[in-house]
């Protein structure tokens, strides 16, 4: 019982009615008690305490003292990932002494676990690893040897999540942490070079001295995310409905050189701060903001822009035409699937460095832009690759 409610003070009464009914079952074998226990100290619904106790397993033909009903019950429990890896150890001899280590090198072998040249932990849905001690043999590692952490989720993040065992940590990839109040302190880790966030609410730290060595980021539908000062940082990719406010702090990453901007319903309009202090910004493309009717003149800021990309903008009209003249060093222009854009920028011609324009399923300016009969040819014809269509 105290492996299932853990340091808990008061647990309801009803959870220990049904728990003393689950010990009895578990005949005086303490490994079985103490493997439900593992089991049932994540759920804290009745139904699912009713689940294991009235459990089919339980009628199944076996010795008064047999632990299989408990085992069964929690192997039915795990993911199916976790399954493969637990009824591997089915392969060695009853009470082999086995090296985490080991184990853990010969999961990734037979793709149970995640690997590459470097070592990668696949930690996914970290509430349901714990009962089986899944987190203990991760941190068992030496942290020399972990070099990227990848797809961790959860309510909280385990203690082994730490400065000492994340020293040499060179990549990180957080998914579902929508629960979680805040991220460990990875702005501390002086190797960490790209970080990616899926799906939550928290942020990172802020401050001067952060993120020392920290290269590309990737925030994936994060809507309340705000980006700190970042001197390092050249490459950024972010999707989903980040509102206006947080992607103008991309304005505070000014050693930016290539940014991605994808699936937003929600933005109408791009704040005017955020381009004006990304002067090194050198790729940019923005794509499937399907609400999105304009861009700002801050454009211009981007003096060392050299491609731009913009497709799937459903509702986008017009670009700025200041905006556009700025962009003196672009090489490359690619315009795709913006159904309502009416015209290229007359500020086009005046843009020697462009030698590439490609504009796709851009009706109206596909007809005015026809190299032939179109009423802004003249604005394109110093361009020597186009594909109009």
């Amino acid at each position: 019982m105290q492996r299932a409610f853990g340091q808990q003070r008061e647990a309801s009464p009803n959870l220990v009615a049904i728990g003393k009914e689950i010990v009895k079952k578990c005949g005086g074998v303490p490994l079985a008690a103490k493997t439900l226990g593992g089991l049932l100290h994540f759920k804290r619904e009745e139904s699912e305490w009713e689940h294991v106790r009235d459990n089919e397993i339980w009628s199944l033909p076996q010795d008064e003292s047999s632990i299989l009903p408990a085992l069964r019950l929690s192997y039915h429990h795990l993911l199916l990932d976790l399954r493969q890896c637990f009824a591997y150890c089915a392969v060695f001899p009853k009470d082999t002494k086995m090296i985490k280590e080991n184990l853990i090198t010969l999961w990734m072998a037979h793709a149970n676990v995640s690997s590459s040249n470097i070592r990668e932990t696949n930690v996914k849905s970290y509430t349901h690893m714990m009962s089986i001690g899944f987190a203990e043999v991760v941190s068992s590692y030496s942290p020399s040897l972990l070099k990227k952490i990848i797809a961790l989720g959860g309510f909280c993040f385990p203690s082994w999540i730490n400065r000492s065992v994340l020293e040499k940590v060179v990549s990180i990839r957080i998914t579902s942490y929508k629960n979680c109040l805040c991220l460990p302190p990875f702005g501390e880790l002086p190797c960490l070079e790209s970080l990616e966030l899926q799906y939550g609410s928290a942020e990172v730290e802020k401050g001067e001295e952060k993120f020392p060595m920290l290269e590309e980021m990737a925030i994936l539908y994060c809507p309340m995310f705000v980006f700190p000062t970042l001197s390092s940082f050249k490459k950024l990719e972010v999707h989903g409905g980040t509102n206006a406010t947080g992607l103008s702090t991309i304005s505070n990453l000014s050693s930016l050189t290539s940014l991605r901007l994808g699936a937003n319903n929600q933005v109408t309009s791009l704040l005017e701060e955020m381009f004006k202090s990304l002067t090194n910004l050198k790729y940019l493309t923005i794509s499937y903001y399907k609400n999105l009717k304009e861009l700002p003149t801050s454009l211009a800021s981007l003096n060392a822009l050299q491609s731009l990309t913009i497709d799937y903008c459903d509702a986008l009209e017009s670009l700025p035409e200041e905006g556009v003249k700025g962009l003196t060093s672009l090489m490359e222009l690619f315009i795709e699937h913006c159904k309502m854009l009416k015209c290229l920028p007359e500020g086009l011609q005046h843009l020697a460095a462009l030698t590439n324009l490609g504009v796709t399923g851009c009706p109206e300016v596909g007809t005015r832009c026809d190299t032939e009969i179109g009423e802004d040819c003249y604005q394109i014809a110093h361009i020597p690759n186009l594909d109009i269509r």
